[in-house]
């Protein structure tokens, strides 16, 4: 996965739900939040469903003002980092809300999502076996266990790293996720028949399963981002084993997906910009509202 394609949790029902129930299952630490705190990030919430990322950042930076140990309102600050695209910061206030609330399993995931977006495996593999260990049946955990395992660049694990990928897929057998993954793990390894296959199957879980209209924006552009994974990938294993028509097949289908992504990548910096953009708000609405409708001519 790139940074951005597993992201979905990080939009204003996180907030609700961090300041209303709590962040997950586990034993997090309670009480260390004021009153003041919780009101602020529900008033973050409230920012987040219009759109202004900065207020909602600036809610949360007065609630960890006054509760610099309160997991919950860190983690709700990393979800508002990463809709603002500062991704280093948003695993930064992740990890800090894991290492304040270990026994909480949905920060944990949280914390091991964003983690594995950054080339530091020897760290995100402890974390991700410790998330196995407390979630063994979640299929993320097992993915992002088998991204750091490969992610280590030693070939003498990457069938171990395997395993886990296949539990992933077994566990979540309609996502594209550990098929992709899988592929690419395959391919280097020069096992081309397989990369193929597993490519090919995401492909077809994709088809299987397109974001609806009306679906949060960040789904449509995950959807994207993965079609174009697949296509590129797919012209990188033609072009190796010398089928040139079909290369430059998938090559231009990635280049198709590839402008998609980055037009919305575009849109969602200038609506979140500081101030943000009303038109590129209204066209960021529009994309969540129509789908892949939104591209038809």
């Amino acid at each position: 996965m790139r940074p951005r394609e597993s992201a979905g949790r990080r939009t204003a029902l996180l907030f609700v739900l961090v300041a209303l129930t709590g962040c997950g299952r586990g034993e997090a630490p309670r009480g260390q939040a004021s009153p003041e705190s919780r009101a602020l990030v529900s008033e973050a919430a409230a920012r987040m469903d219009e759109g202004r990322v900065d207020l909602a950042l600036g809610a949360l930076d007065r609630a960890r003002e006054l509760s610099p140990r309160d997991a919950e309102v860190r983690v709700a600050r990393a979800a508002a980092l990463e809709a603002a695209a500062r991704y280093r910061e948003a695993r930064d206030e992740a990890l800090e809300a894991h290492r304040l609330a270990p026994g909480d399993d949905q920060i944990a995931l949280t914390a091991l999502r964003l983690d594995s977006d950054f080339i530091r495996p020897r760290e995100t593999e402890a974390l991700a076996r410790r998330v196995v260990a407390r979630l063994p049946n979640d299929p993320n955990a097992h993915l992002w266990l088998g991204i750091a395992i490969a992610g280590a660049d030693d070939p003498r694990r990457f069938p171990e790293a395997l395993e886990h990928l296949r539990e992933a897929n077994r566990l979540s057998p309609r996502s594209a996720d550990p098929l992709i993954r899988m592929g690419k793990l395959h391919e280097r390894m020069g096992d081309l028949d397989r990369a193929e296959g597993m490519h090919l199957a995401a492909r077809r879980a994709l088809e299987a399963a397109p974001p609806p209209p009306g679906a949060h924006v960040d789904a449509l552009a995950r959807w994207v981002e993965r079609r174009r994974t697949v296509a590129f990938c797919l012209a990188g294993i033609h072009q190796r084993r010398g089928r040139v028509a079909e290369s430059r097949r998938e090559a231009a289908e990635a280049a198709r997906w590839s402008a998609r992504a980055s037009e919305l990548r575009r849109i969602r910096n200038r609506a979140f910009a500081l101030p943000p953009d009303p038109a590129a708000q209204a066209r960021l609405q529009q994309a969540a509202r129509l789908g892949l409708e939104f591209w038809r001519d």
